[in-house]
């Protein structure tokens, strides 16, 4: 996901507490393209191809497993005060807003689309720098996902995210494009071949894929190995390290956003950790962060919790201008060189 949502995948040892079944079904399954790691504390991550998605699962009494993935937010907001910008000015940096159609609403109610419909000609960096008379004291984003084809898969989420500037007027805005890994699932524990095996379906309501679960348990000593490959997850065996670029990459990962990114002044490049973070000096004077070693500054974004609530978007009236216009040529208005 744009910012990836990630979980940090830390093995601890069962406490006392924890109950003989989630012993037994702990662990990293295997399969097609991706995995599901199970932890004993009810917690899961399905992760595939530079992708991992953090959410929690739950045993029933006939052993079908309930899998709810982590879908919010689907804004992320940072934020600093920046006077260089001005007082009367608010800056945003809106990333991955190409890859939904979404719309920024401001204290009056005017609202733009950040982007023209099916745009297809990027830049690396979106920057708009706003009136604050005009903006008044919020703003609010707005995602429609219905632009998303498997968005009745979703349930309900709240599609309006309000910031209030207070001290801030300068962000940094991501938005997290929903994906597959996100639908709720069902699955079951069974043995196939000899291995055990985590069955998972994610690509209907959760009624359905329980029932078909129910169905491919109860067949699944008949049904071909070939025909199970894009739900069937092997186990890993204990000792079984795996692949250590793959652990590399879990092992880093967070269940909760960072709470600071810091982006350096120059050349305006974002991390969470920068080099020789705890020995940044800061200057009060102008808001920044200095690694005096390395003579790199760095403008310090904290991280900003919206108010979320629900608009209706047939509701909505959206000025014909948009915030940014990313659109390739026509082929019929092709210049011709010679």
């Amino acid at each position: 996901m744009k910012t990836k949502i990630l979980l940090l995948l830390t093995f601890l040892s069962l406490g006392s507490l924890v109950y003989a079944q989630e012993k037994d079904i702990s662990g990293n399954y295997r399969g097609r393209g991706g995995g599901i790691m199970l932890l004993p504390n009810k917690l899961f991550v399905l992760w595939g191809y530079m992708t991992a998605v953090p959410g929690s699962y739950e045993v029933q009494k006939d052993g079908i497993i309930l899998f709810k993935p982590k879908k919010e937010p689907l804004f992320v907001v940072y934020g600093q005060q920046n006077d260089s910008i001005g007082k009367d000015k608010v800056r945003i940096r809106f990333a991955n807003f190409q890859h939904g159609k979404n719309y920024i609403r401001f204290e009056n109610g005017k609202t733009y689309s950040v982007f023209n419909d099916n745009p297809n000609c990027f830049s690396s960096r979106y920057v708009h720098t706003f009136s604050r008379e005009e903006m008044g004291n919020s703003f609010s984003l707005i995602a429609d996902l219905k632009t998303f084809g498997f968005a009745q898969l979703f349930g309900e989420l709240k599609n309006t995210y309000q910031i209030d500037l207070q001290d801030n007027n300068d962000f940094l805005i991501s938005f997290q494009k929903l994906s597959e890994y996100q639908i709720d699932g069902a699955g079951a524990l069974v043995t196939k071949e000899g291995y055990e095996c985590l069955l998972f379906f994610n690509q209907a309501d959760v009624e359905r894929s329980k029932e078909l679960i129910r169905e491919l348990k109860k067949e699944i000593d008949k049904i071909p190995m070939k025909e199970l490959r894009k739900v069937l997850f092997a186990k890993e065996k204990s000792e079984d390290q795996g692949d250590k670029g793959l652990r590399d990459f879990l092992s880093i990962s967070n269940l909760e956003e960072p709470k600071v990114f810091f982006m350096e002044v120059k050349e305006g490049s974002v991390k969470p950790d920068p080099i020789n973070k705890d020995f940044l000096v800061y200057d009060k004077g102008k808001n920044i962060y200095k690694d005096t070693l390395n003579n790199i500054e760095y403008y310090r974004f904290d991280f900003v919790q919206p108010k979320c609530y629900q608009t209706d978007l047939e509701k909505l009236k959206v000025a014909p201008k948009t915030i940014f216009v990313s659109e390739c040529e026509k082929p019929s208005k092709r210049r011709i060189y010679q």
